[in-house]
């Protein structure tokens, strides 16, 4: 087992190495974002998607869709050109790389500890709020119970956390 003292250096290390990895892939993604309005091209976003398994995709995705002219697919993760977007945009790739370089990282909306720990459970909710109906009807309380609004409540569950609007 490592001591305390070589766990702090190797969390040290840890956290150097993925301060320069989260800045790599911030380069990464500005001047794919260029190519993206010079030619159209999505492949190197694609590809960068592809590589850093394990990084917060939530963040990486928001970020490269709110600036870098792309749409993924919530299917299939397909990466997209965004063409309204790319055309709306009055600039060259020169241009936004270095809007986008001076701007905000990707990673500075990553999902903390804080809420990670906070995160809804929506099957979690669901499972209490079928045992809070259990436990009401088991002590002879009422029930409200109209399954045209339940189904269509579960439906907007449904499209809510496949983030569809309601």
């Amino acid at each position: 087992m490592l001591t305390k003292k070589e766990i702090s250096r190797k969390i040290r290390g840890i956290s150097s190495r993925n301060a320069k990895l989260r800045d790599d892939i911030h380069e990464v993604l500005c001047h794919s974002a260029g190519h993206v309005v010079e030619h159209g091209d999505v492949t190197n976003i694609a590809e960068l998607f592809n590589a850093v398994t394990g990084q917060d995709m939530v963040a990486l995705v928001k970020w490269s869709q709110d600036r870098a002219f792309i749409r993924v697919d919530p299917k299939t993760g397909t990466v997209r050109l965004n063409k309204a977007a790319r055309n709306a945009y009055d600039g060259t790739g020169d241009e936004l790389v270095s809007e986008l370089l001076d701007g905000p990282k990707w990673y500075e909306t990553a999902c903390t500890v804080e809420k990670a720990a906070r995160a809804l459970d929506v099957a979690a909710r669901l499972e209490s709020l079928a045992k809070s109906i259990s436990q009401k009807a088991a002590n002879g309380e009422q029930v409200k119970a109209d399954m045209q609004a339940i189904e269509s409540a579960y439906r907007n569950v449904l499209r809510a956390v496949k983030g569809e609007a309601a």
